[in-house]
C-alpha cells in the first residue's frame, strides 16, 4: 500500500500590519497579509508566515481583518521561485482577549466536565480536519488560559 500525503497547515497568530489586496493579470482577486506565531516553549521566539488568501475569501480578510487581530487560518504551504507562503482556505478572526474577557452571552470557559484539558498530541485536537470544524472555545482556552 503506498503511503499518502497531506499538505495542510494551521496556525494561530497575530497580524503584523493591515491587509494588502491586489488582482492577478486576469483580474482575480488575492489578499496578503503576515502573521506571527509565538513559540510556546521559547516565549522569544516568533515565527513570522506570508499568507495569501484568494476571491472572496481574501476580500472578507482585507475588509475585516487589522494589525494585531488574532487570527486562525488552515491552508497548503507554497514554495514558489524561493518563496515560502500559505494559501488560505480558510480564516477565523479570534477575538482579543479584552473582547474574550467582556463577553457575557458566552458558555462557561472550557468547564473540565464538558470539555476536558487542552488536548496533547496523542488526543483529540481543538480542528476537526476531517469535518473542517474549529472548536473556538478550545482555542481561546490555548490562547487565553484559565485566568
Amino acid at each position: 500500500m503506498a503511503a499518502t500525503s497531506h499538505n495542510l497547515v494551521i496556525f494561530i497568530g497575530n497580524l503584523t500590519h493591515d491587509p494588502e489586496i491586489g488582482y492577478d493579470e486576469v483580474g482575480k482577486s488575492f489578499c496578503r497579509f503576515r502573521i506571527g506565531v509565538n513559540n510556546r516553549r521559547n516565549r522569544g521566539e516568533t515565527l513570522f508566515v506570508d499568507l495569501v488568501a484568494w476571491d472572496e475569501l481574501g476580500d472578507h480578510c482585507n475588509n475585516s481583518l487589522r494589525q494585531g487581530a488574532g487570527v486562525l487560518v488552515q491552508g497548503q504551504l507554497r514554495i514558489r521561485s524561493g518563496e515560502t507562503h500559505v494559501v488560505i482556505d480558510s480564516m477565523q478572526q479570534l477575538p482579543s482577549k479584552k473582547e474574550y474577557e467582556v463577553r457575557d452571552d458566552r458558555p462557561s470557559r472550557l468547564a473540565p466536565a464538558e470539555y476536558g484539558s487542552i488536548k496533547t498530541r496523542d488526543e483529540k485536537p481543538p480542528v476537526d480536519v476531517k469535518n473542517d470544524a474549529i472548536d473556538v472555545d478550545a482555542i481561546n482556552q490555548l490562547l487565553f488560559g484559565d485566568d
